[in-house]
């Protein structure tokens, strides 16, 4: 092995190091930030809806009366997100390495410096989806309902559905438990006066898979603010 082969060896090395541990500390960073701002998000004492929806975000940052319809856990989302993001780099490097070659360029220049842009760009953006921008979700407001679905969990491309709070069937007997009972309890469905399905609420697993009083309490706090409305809209 010759001394340049030497030198080359030990700047791969420590760039895959200094690699490592700018990963792992923006890892570190970014479950500290979330923590951060999902305090911040906090619903209020007195808003007893927002408080009802809390374990119903799985792991999003979203407003406090936002209900996360069918999303994956946190830590699987993030998964997800940083595999994708080495998948994109790679093929983007590829690219580059192919190009390079064609122009008579360096192509491992041309490689590395492609490969680590869209890994950076990559990772901001998926793992930004990961944990703040869920694929369907419904917030909640004094006035009306109003249904989100992104495309892929992106930033890009939302659609919404905007619905009366006199849209929802919210009586006895209409927010539909399974029909499998030996199933676990852990989500309704919530449907439109015309009989329609309108949207599915997910009770988050960290609040056990078997526990019905969370569903129970949010069933409970919907039906109060659409009488609030009602009362005030007849």
């Amino acid at each position: 092995m010759t001394d340049d082969g030497h030198t080359e060896a030990g700047e791969h090395t420590r760039e895959a190091i200094q690699f490592g541990v700018v990963a792992l500390c923006s890892l570190i960073a970014l479950r500290l930030l979330h923590a951060g701002i999902g305090l911040l998000l906090a619903a209020e004492e007195n808003d007893t809806l927002a408080q009802a929806l809390e374990p119903f975000k799985q792991g999003y940052l979203v407003s406090p009366r936002t209900l996360v319809i069918d999303a994956a856990p946190m830590y699987e989302r993030l998964s997800i997100a940083i595999l994708l993001a080495f998948g994109i780099a790679v093929l983007f490097a590829l690219a580059a390495w192919l190009l390079a070659r064609a122009m008579g360029a360096p192509p491992k220049r041309w490689t590395l410096r492609a490969a680590r842009i869209i890994l950076l760009l990559s990772v901001v953006v998926l793992l930004f989806s990961a944990i703040a921008v869920p694929h369907r979700s419904v917030h909640f407001t004094e006035k009306d309902v109003v249904y989100t679905e992104r495309p892929m969990g992106t930033p890009f491309g939302a659609r919404t559905m905007r619905l009366s709070w006199a849209d929802l069937d919210l009586r006895d007997g209409t927010v539909m438990r399974p029909a499998n009972r030996t199933a676990p309890q852990n989500h309704v469905r919530v449907r439109g006066t015309d009989g329609r399905d309108l949207f599915r609420i997910t009770l988050d697993p960290r609040v056990g898979k078997d526990s019905s009083d969370a569903l129970d309490v949010l069933t409970t706090e919907l039906r109060k603010a659409q009488e609030r409305y009602l009362g005030q809209h007849p």
